[in-house]
């Protein structure tokens, strides 16, 4: 009985843990969904597109490969889990179970971590690393890499990379071509155009590129021009032969006009034990607006992922970004500070989709404030504290 308890528990622990985890570490994703932010947020995705490749019957004489890379899998974030409180969890462990120390370790190491995220609040999170500012920031590179066969054995690979995911009218889309075959065979008749979802060519992007081996190209396109009457989701197509066979991949991208504007930092502030910057936004839309970003030191250290989420209307006081104090504190971090990777969303629903906003600067400065003017930390949350009990309490007694 206590065996099957534990494995419960064990499972039960893992699934917290992870959505917890997940919740302070987002990817960068293009997409969300309407939920509070500020006690279940994940990536984030960063959100690389998956790639895959569809024959057409007869691989060898006169055969189109299409390969269409999927579209970055929008983020959800899902509610925290139930699990035993502590009272229940330390009834249930008053037999020892055996387990291997490589398991004990790990459940250890679990507690640790959940009590150091849970010393700050879930919208004010340390970053901890350059290496983990990655995984916040906002509209990475999308490279769609797929190797086709050919009828001789050999492989052509052919890849596609957009600089961004999400483009807003008037950007200038920067795209990289690399096109090899294995076996030297030759790659010609190259083009790039832009379709719908459906496949329909609305732009055509002229290319006059000598027949190789191996290709590479990189070209800056600007469909400002051409966009006014275009569906939202669109996607970049590079066509190319390889003897009789004509082969494609597609990476997808958005095209939008901004729903908000990040035109500024009004007035930041010490409030309590906050650092608070006022955002000033510039909307099309009233709505359930989403906004996240990272915080620097001046010298380009990563300090905290912030966020915030509320509704912009026309009475409402908007939306301000929060750092805690106490954090700032503990990284010996007095500023003055930087404000970058910032992402905004006004969140879909009823089949809207989510749509995105821009900060049209890379970085907005804040000033410097005394580390001492901060009050002490009030941040709690019973309900972790409740489950870092649990957590401790397994971690102890297994």
């Amino acid at each position: 009985m206590k065996q099957r308890w534990v494995l419960a528990g064990l499972a039960l622990v893992t699934l917290a843990t992870v959505s917890g985890l997940a919740a302070l570490k987002p990817v960068s994703d293009p997409a969300h969904t309407k939920v509070s932010r500020a006690s279940t947020n994940p990536a984030p995705e960063t959100h690389t597109p998956v790639s895959g490749a569809e024959t057409a019957s007869g691989a060898a004489n006169n055969t189109t490969q299409t390969g269409v890379a999927q579209l970055p899998a929008a983020p959800r974030l899902m509610p925290p889990r139930e699990i035993p409180d502590a009272e229940t969890g330390a009834d249930s462990l008053d037999d020892e179970v055996s387990l291997p120390a490589n398991l004990r370790q790990s459940l250890t190491q679990v507690a640790d971590v959940y009590r150091e995220q849970n010393r700050y609040p879930p919208f004010s999170q340390p970053i901890g690393s350059e290496l983990d500012a990655l995984r916040y920031r906002f509209n990475q590179p999308q490279q769609v890499s797929i190797p086709f066969p050919l009828a001789n054995g050999a492989t052509f690979d052919a890849r596609l990379t957009l600089d961004r995911y999400h483009y807003f009218i008037g950007d200038e889309q920067r795209l990289t071509l690399s096109l090899t075959t294995s076996d030297n065979s030759l790659v010609g008749d190259v083009s790039l155009s832009v379709t719908d979802h459906a496949g329909t060519v609305l732009h055509r992007q002229s290319l006059s590129l000598p027949a190789d081996s191996s290709i590479r190209h990189n070209l800056t396109v600007d469909l400002s021009d051409h966009a006014s009457a275009w569906p939202r989701e669109l996607q970049w197509r590079l066509q190319a032969s390889v003897g009789q066979q004509r082969l494609s991949v597609a990476a997808p991208f958005t095209y939008e006009a901004p729903v908000v504007t990040l035109t500024g930092i009004t007035d930041p502030h010490i409030d309590g034990e906050f650092l608070v910057l006022p955002l000033s936004l510039d909307y099309d839309r009233s709505g359930y607006y989403f906004v996240q970003a990272n915080l620097y030191s001046s010298g380009g250290d990563p300090l905290l992922h912030l966020e915030t989420e509320g509704p912009l209307t026309a009475t409402e006081p908007g939306l301000r970004l929060r750092a805690s104090g106490p954090a700032l504190i503990d990284l010996e971090a007095p500023g003055p500070y930087v404000l970058r990777d910032v992402h905004l969303t006004r969140m879909g629903g009823n089949g809207i989709p989510d749509l995105q906003g821009q900060a049209p600067q890379d970085e907005f400065p804040i000033p410097a404030f005394d580390l001492e003017g901060y009050a002490d930390s009030t941040w709690s949350d019973p309900l972790a504290q409740q489950r870092q009990e649990f957590l401790d309490e397994l971690s102890n007694n297994l």
